[in-house]
């Protein structure tokens, strides 16, 4: 079988399932060229290696962005406030830019007992409004960081507002979009830039939350010449999605298997759990890089200046690192997993993460053998961050 027959990332079956398809991808090659000439790396080890070679450069997104909106602009087209609020992902900065800004950003940083405490509150909160029937995404996995978020920035954002936008807006970071994808994409990031601006306006500077930092601080930002506004922004978008998404697939999880609910018996084994299914689910499958120097992956060099397509899906179920990669053990040694990143862009947020993803499961345990799921979850059509939108439930008595 060819390639261009197994990698086809723009097929809703592949993206909604795509490890039996890395699986037949690796015995080819680990890594590829794929139709549209990027080199789709699938291993472990090179995917790491990429990640901590400091050489090789992210923004392959933002560039690729940045010229779309140039030609489109040839037709007539504006998709210019794609650009204003993808300014400000730090994922896609380089140094020194992005370890300046890092560094600026981890200065008002929340503390673990911070986090901790937030994430118990809020946790009891969803348990007493948890409904007897419903999408367990929408009143649980998206509520949970959105209430976190919300008292880190010292706002009160709702899910109507920025669900919907902001997951249209985070499809800039998959690589195979078409003009109609860039589109609807854009309506969304002039709906969300409009909804930040305002809010940013009424944000009192001598208030607590990281928006009246900022705010008393856009000096900082304007230097980098980084719209203040698309730094908060950016801090909602990465705090509030693929938390959710990992959420979504714990709880996914265990209402397939409600044996687990009494594995989960002690706070290692539910952190055991967490991190089972964040290697098992990654939340983002991929991301991207362009080499500077030639590189040598999967046993073949590779020239300067290609795009590297990192397949981190893959490479957390990589055979050569993981025993029985397909399965989720509890009690797998060293979980090695990269889905946090690896290197200077190792993700802020980790922690956060999982403290919510923590005390969220320990307060839901008790319950979730009551509930059944009403039918599979439903998975987004986006590659690069994979998420479920629907996982409807409803509460059978039998827990």
């Amino acid at each position: 079988m060819k390639i261009s027959e197994i990698w086809r990332p723009d097929d809703y079956d592949f993206i909604v399932n795509p490890f039996p398809q890395y699986e037949k991808l690796r015995k080819i090659s680990p890594v590829f060229v794929s139709p549209t000439e990027d080199y789709v790396v699938l291993s472990y080890e090179d995917v790491k290696k990429v990640l901590g070679d400091k050489s090789c450069l992210a923004g392959v997104r933002k560039d690729w962005m940045d010229r779309a909106i140039v030609y489109s602009k040839k037709k007539n087209q504006d998709f210019s406030p794609i650009s204003k609020v993808m300014q400000a992902l730090l994922f896609q900065m380089n140094p020194s830019m992005h370890s300046d800004l890092r560094k600026v950003l981890l200065s008002y940083w929340p503390s673990k007992n911070w986090v901790d405490e937030i994430s118990k509150k809020h946790a009891k909160t969803l348990l007493k409004e948890l409904p007897d029937e419903g999408n367990f995404v929408h009143h649980v996995a998206r509520k949970m960081p959105l209430l976190v978020i919300n008292e880190m920035l010292g706002s009160a954002f709702t899910l109507e507002e920025l669900m919907e936008d902001g997951m249209k807006f985070l499809r800039t970071l998959d690589p195979y979009l078409t003009a109609r994808d860039l589109e609807g994409i854009n309506q969304s990031a002039i709906r969300i830039h409009d909804i930040f601006s305002c809010y940013y306006e009424q944000v009192d500077i001598e208030a607590d939350g990281f928006s009246a930092w900022v705010k008393k601080n856009e000096s900082q930002f304007l230097a980098y010449k980084v719209d203040p506004i698309s730094v908060i922004l950016f801090l909602y978008l990465a705090g509030q999605d693929t938390t959710a998404n990992l959420i979504s697939s714990v709880l996914d999880e265990i209402l397939r298997d409600k044996s687990l609910i009494g594995q989960l018996d002690s706070d290692q084994r539910i952190e055991n759990f967490i991190h089972e299914v964040l290697r098992l689910h990654s939340p983002v499958q991929l991301t991207e890089r362009v080499n500077t120097n030639e590189i040598s992956l999967g046993g073949r060099v590779i020239p300067p200046k290609s795009i590297l397509s990192l397949c981190i899906g893959a490479a957390n179920r990589d055979p050569e690192v993981f025993e029985n990669p397909n399965e989720l053990n509890l009690d797998r040694d060293q979980n090695r997993h990269i889905t946090f990143g690896y290197g200077i862009h190792h993700c802020m947020g980790n922690q956060i993460a999982l403290l919510e993803t923590f005390y969220l499961l320990k307060e839901l345990l008790p319950v979730l053998g009551a509930y059944e799921l009403v039918s599979e979850a439903h998975w987004d059509k986006r590659l690069a961050i994979r998420n479920i939108t629907t996982l409807n439930v409803r509460k059978s008595g039998n827990g």
